[in-house]
């Protein structure tokens, strides 16, 4: 598999490990309408983005998270400002600035998928 396969199984684990946590602390988000739960996720994208903390991150997963489990599309044409913001950001900082835990978020993935199929 090439590293683009590689992240994107990252990314895609990632996303299913969100999903999972939201459902099991309740989905919260079950009773909102699709354009407001559009809305809030703008908002939390752009709350995150500016500030990058666990309350702001938990709040933008957990709208993406009802997005996805309803099969509706991120609102990403909303934030590409911040989003282009973001990736100069990571370039400039390049790939030593990964913080510990993404370190190791990344390690444990990769360890689960040399495991054997049983």
């Amino acid at each position: 598999m090439n590293p683009d396969d590689e992240a994107e199984a990252f990314l895609q684990s990632q996303s299913l490990e969100e999903t999972q946590s939201y459902l099991i602390r309740g989905r919260r988000f079950s009773e909102v309408l699709p354009d407001e739960l559009a809305a809030r996720w703008v908002i939390a994208f752009k709350a995150w983005a500016g500030v990058r903390n666990d309350v702001h991150r938990r709040e933008m997963d957990d709208l993406s998270a009802e997005l996805r489990l309803r099969d509706l599309p991120l609102p990403k044409d909303q934030v590409q400002a911040e989003i282009a913001a973001m990736a100069k950001e990571i370039e400039q900082a390049g790939p030593d600035s990964l913080s510990d835990e993404t370190r190791q978020r990344i390690a444990d993935f990769m360890a689960a998928r040399r495991k054997p199929a049983n």
